[in-house]
């Protein structure tokens, strides 16, 4: 019988492509990764616009999880942990998050100001995320979800 050397095609150098192909090579294939953009990484890349480091699509990254953890070492990355707030930035500058827990340089500008029913609907949401099955999955969108459970202020410019 004669060996063949077998390749395999990744679609997509974003984190799950990149560790796929570590996963290939350790089994003695030959990995093609086919990136669509310049550079690798995916969603999970941030960039200087005008001094400010944003990030080029909403990825967080869970190093809690016992897989996360194990490819966080072994990929070497210079990862940066997220601050508990948010940064909306369009024609004025608000800043959504906890003041007692807020890093100072993320509350400039004006504090987002969500009604305590947005507190209760995003304790719920992360709540079913965690421990029960989304018992709200006949709405079709996520916008119309947001729309249905938030407040439309709270919807518009946080969510």
């Amino acid at each position: 019988m004669t060996s063949r050397k077998y390749q395999v095609g990744i679609i997509g150098g974003g984190l799950s492509g990149i560790i796929c192909a570590l996963e290939c090579q350790k089994y003695g294939l030959n990995p093609v990764i086919l990136e669509k953009s310049q550079k690798a990484g995916g969603r999970l890349q941030s960039e200087k616009v005008k001094g400010a480091i944003c990030d080029c699509g909403f990825q967080v990254f869970l190093p809690a999880y016992p897989t996360a953890k194990k490819w966080m070492r072994s990929l070497d990355i210079n990862w940066c942990p997220y601050p508990r707030a948010a940064q909306i930035i369009d024609h004025n500058r608000q800043w959504f998050g906890l003041p007692f827990i807020t890093p100072a340089n993320c509350q400039k500008g004006e504090p987002l100001k969500p009604a305590f029913s947005d507190y209760i609907q995003l304790t719920t949401d992360c709540l079913n995320g965690v421990f029960f099955k989304n018992k709200y999955e006949k709405i079709s969108s996520l916008t119309k979800y947001f729309d249905h459970f938030y407040t439309k202020d709270f919807s518009s410019n946080f969510l």
